[in-house]
């Protein structure tokens, strides 16, 4: 299973929803893989960067306290931070052909990780580590 939170709400009550969501779907990884994204950047909203970066630290903590995680069937992708400005559209919100397909790229490489089964997890700065 791949999360991916949008930004359409962060100015909101998001400390409240984010652990809120991630309480009803860590539990899930007792019975399958779970790759959770950051929220990706906005281009729009320059306001908006700090709560984004805000939520980002949020799921982080709360997916690499999770105590499944040591299993390698709960893993923390923040490749989407990494996307610049070029993937997005003209307005910066939403992903364009290109980003989608980098994201995509990166995903499928970290769901035939899962698939093998080899315990690699990526850390805040997106470098793996054994």
């Amino acid at each position: 299973m791949i999360v991916l939170g949008g930004s359409n709400d962060i100015d909101g009550n998001y400390k409240e929803t984010i652990p809120q969501g991630l309480s009803k779907v860590l539990p899930l990884a007792k019975k399958t893989n779970i790759i959770f994204n950051s929220v990706p950047t906005r281009f729009d909203r320059f306001d908006l960067k700090d709560p984004v970066i805000n939520a980002n630290q949020i799921i982080s903590s709360q997916v690499t306290r999770y105590p499944d995680r040591k299993t390698g069937k709960i893993r923390m992708d923040t490749g989407i931070e990494r996307l610049n400005r070029n993937c997005y559209t003209r307005h910066g919100l939403h992903l364009n052909r290109r980003g989608k397909t980098e994201l995509c790229t990166m995903w499928s490489k970290l769901v035939i990780d899962c698939v093998s089964n080899s315990n690699i997890f990526l850390d805040q700065l997106g470098k793996a580590e054994r």
